[in-house]
């Protein structure tokens, strides 16, 4: 078994006394955009969720130095809606793409600058309910049923004047035309553009049953 994150182990200390919680771990692997999908060694994810919402951490290597990254959580409350073509999960064009069928929303998670040796750690709270900053207004509403997706967008080189935003937003310090096409015109426009050539870069996937 995995040892349990700093982060994670915290979130659990937190639980009211009897609360119900579950903890799952998942492989971090490329995203297709960059080539090539295969498990980023020594990376790791895991989530523990509870009634009250889902608490992640995803510590990674593999990433490009001084390159801005963004965290996006993907919640699908209805994962066995999924379309399973070719996996046995569901998969960015559920998510994206039959948000209504398998009730699915985005929500930030969090941002972190690669250091030199490619390393980052990305943590999140996304609490039931409606989404701060949602791509879909579909809304966390089964935390310890909904399949959940941690996603790594890399916005390139950090770029004077931009970089509250490139932590923070979709499309900060990206160019239009390489931002993923499913992405909903609330993506779109979050944030402002800029010279980079944007790409996803890592995610984990974790179902809940």
């Amino acid at each position: 078994m995995k040892p349990i994150g700093p982060f994670i182990a915290a979130a659990l200390l937190a639980l009211p006394g009897g609360a119900a919680a579950e903890k799952f771990d998942a492989e971090v692997m490329t995203h297709a955009a960059t080539g090539n999908v295969a498990v980023v060694e020594g990376a790791k994810a895991q989530l523990v969720s509870t009634a009250e919402g889902i608490a992640g951490e995803f510590s990674t290597q593999g990433l490009k130095p001084g390159h801005v990254y963004t965290m996006w959580v993907a919640i699908l409350n209805q994962p066995e809606n999924c379309e399973m073509v070719s996996a046995d999960h569901c998969t960015a064009g559920d998510v994206v793409g039959r948000a209504d069928i398998v009730d699915s929303d985005v929500t930030y998670g969090d941002g972190a600058i690669a250091g030199a040796d490619g390393s980052a750690t990305f943590r999140t709270f996304v609490p039931a309910g409606a989404l701060e900053g949602s791509w879909m207004g579909n809304a966390l509403k089964d935390p310890m049923g909904a399949e959940v997706h941690f996603a790594l967008h890399d916005h390139g080189p950090m770029i004077e004047g931009q970089l509250p935003e490139m932590l923070t937003t979709a499309r900060a310090g990206c160019t239009d035309e390489s931002l993923p096409a499913g992405w909903p015109d609330s993506a779109r426009a979050n944030g402002a553009t800029g010279p980079n050539a944007c790409q996803m870069a890592q995610f984990s996937i974790f179902k809940q049953k």
